[in-house]
């Protein structure tokens, strides 16, 4: 039905390689298809925003459909880190359940791959939102745990 219909249109448009960047007629889509219920929805919207970059304006509500997914505890890690990393430099998602979450994705035993995600979404994140004390035991953590 419907909801096929729109997960292969997902899939053919949002990997079209010669898009500088997504179509501001794609955010508010991209963004519904994030908040919804369907997993392959999300699955594919993650991976839409981390294959063609964000426009420099007009994706707020976008970056906050991606905080909400890197939120989610019920989402898989692996997609909450997708949906983090790939947020807009500045955005916020400096809530102290994100930041734990993220955390413990940078501990000893944890794949570098998920490491390396986990790193790319503090790096992302807005500094002044999060306590210097906490930022920089993250930052410490980062070090410690280094491949």
């Amino acid at each position: 039905g419907w909801a096929l219909q729109r997960q292969s249109n997902l899939q053919k448009d949002f990997y079209t390689p010669h898009l500088r960047h997504l179509p501001a007629s794609w955010l508010s889509p991209i963004a519904a298809s994030l908040r919804g219920d369907d997993a392959t929805l999300r699955d594919l919207a993650v991976a839409a925003v981390r294959a063609v970059p964000l426009p420099g304006e007009g994706a707020g509500d976008l970056a906050a459909a991606l905080v909400t997914v890197g939120a989610r505890e019920g989402n898989p890690p692996a997609l909450r880190l997708a949906a983090l990393a790939v947020l807009p430099a500045g955005s916020s998602a400096a809530s102290t359940q994100v930041f734990d979450f993220l955390r413990s994705q940078l501990a000893e035993g944890v794949p570098a791959m998920t490491q390396s995600l986990a790193a790319d979404a503090v790096a992302r994140g807005e500094t002044q939102s999060r306590p210097a004390a906490r930022t920089r035991r993250l930052i410490a953590l980062l070090k410690a745990t280094r491949w």
